[in-house]
């Protein structure tokens, strides 16, 4: 599958990069309106951020987010929070989203390989005391976690 945006980590995208790509484009575009005479198209994608970069030459509408991170940024700078660790596992395997309009909501995807995927990726983090977490302790903070998502899409974008 090809890949145009640089990535820090798997499922983690330079937020940089991304800005840099979605001002080309936004370029591209507009030179191509200019020459071709044409309107502006509309884009469909995973950062409303990132598409709001293009500028006015195209009209964005943006999908569940795909996760963005700092170079600085890394998995020991929570390892030792137990609901960071699950929450940062969960995110990076997109068994969860958040709502691109209503950050405080996180989507429960629905996808039982991602959620056995983050659960293996949590018990793997392993702790500034070198130690990695129980896995009672693992399986009942996700099941918290899982079940305060909301189950398949955003119950305030629904209301609208």
């Amino acid at each position: 599958m090809p890949r145009f945006l640089r990535r820090l980590a798997e499922g983690v995208f330079d937020e940089e990069d991304v800005r840099d790509r979605a001002l080309e484009l936004g370029d591209f575009i507009q030179q191509a309106r200019e020459q071709y005479g044409i309107s502006a198209p509309i884009a469909v994608g995973y950062e409303a951020r990132a598409l709001r970069h293009t500028g006015p030459c195209l009209t964005s509408i943006a999908t569940p987010k795909m996760r963005t991170g700092r170079p600085d940024m890394s998995v020991e700078d929570y390892a030792d929070d137990l609901s960071a660790t699950v929450h940062y596992a969960l995110e990076t395997t997109r068994a969860v989203a958040v709502c691109p309009f209503h950050s405080e909501v996180t989507i429960r995807v629905g996808d039982d390989a991602a959620e056995s995927h983050a659960f293996e990726r949590a018990k793997r983090i392993v702790r500034s005391d070198g130690t990695n977490w129980e896995t009672q302790d693992l399986r009942q903070e996700f099941a918290r976690q899982l079940s305060k998502a909301a189950d398949g899409e955003c119950p305030r974008c629904a209301q609208h």
